[in-house]
């Protein structure tokens, strides 16, 4: 009789909770974003890449004219092998062999540079986000704002996408803040 009742206690206190808790997520307003989506169609996004290649482009065309220029001497030393004496061709290899460090060590370099430029600039766009979502929030009764591309959401009904919404509001965001730096 003691394990019966017990039971039904806890069994009551388990309804208990569940409608507690179901009328409790009834208040929340939840909205789902796809972040990839935002930041990549947004105005922040695109000025990025725009500066990146303004930025980078110099750089990236020497390098690739160095890589021609090996490719080039390596052919030269291709069809000249049997034309070379050889302390020619051990000269040449020498040359190609410092041409080819110097490229990979300029390669590792660029990369490293266009690397840290854009974690920069990641962070500042997800800085944005994070304004943007919490402006977006406040303005239209939004306790919570979750990607979609996070792995706990399974599924959400489109009532729930605010993915346009918040886009637009980073857009808004990045122009006050390029227009603040701007006055400055």
């Amino acid at each position: 009789m003691y394990k019966a009742i017990s039971s039904a206690f806890v069994l009551c206190l388990l309804l208990l909770f569940s409608f507690g808790t179901q009328a409790q997520a009834a208040e929340i307003k939840v909205g789902i974003a796809n972040l990839q989506k935002v930041v990549t169609e947004s105005k922040a996004n695109k000025e990025a890449e725009k500066k990146l290649t303004e930025t980078f482009s110099a750089e990236r065309n020497q390098l690739e004219k160095l890589g021609k220029d090996i490719e080039k001497l390596t052919d030269e030393m291709k069809n000249q092998a049997s034309a070379l004496s050889a302390e020619a061709k051990q000269a040449k290899r020498a040359q190609l062999v410092q041409m080819m460090r110097d490229h990979n060590d300029r390669t590792r370099a660029f990369n490293s540079k266009v690397r840290d430029a854009e974690t920069v600039i990641r962070n500042e766009i997800l800085a944005a986000v994070v304004i943007a979502a919490k402006e977006y929030a406040e303005k239209n009764g939004y306790d919570l704002i979750m990607d979609s591309g996070q792995a706990g959401v399974l599924y959400s009904s489109d009532s729930m996408d605010v993915t346009k919404d918040l886009l637009d509001e980073l857009n808004k965001v990045w122009d006050s803040a390029a227009a603040r730096a701007n006055s400055k």
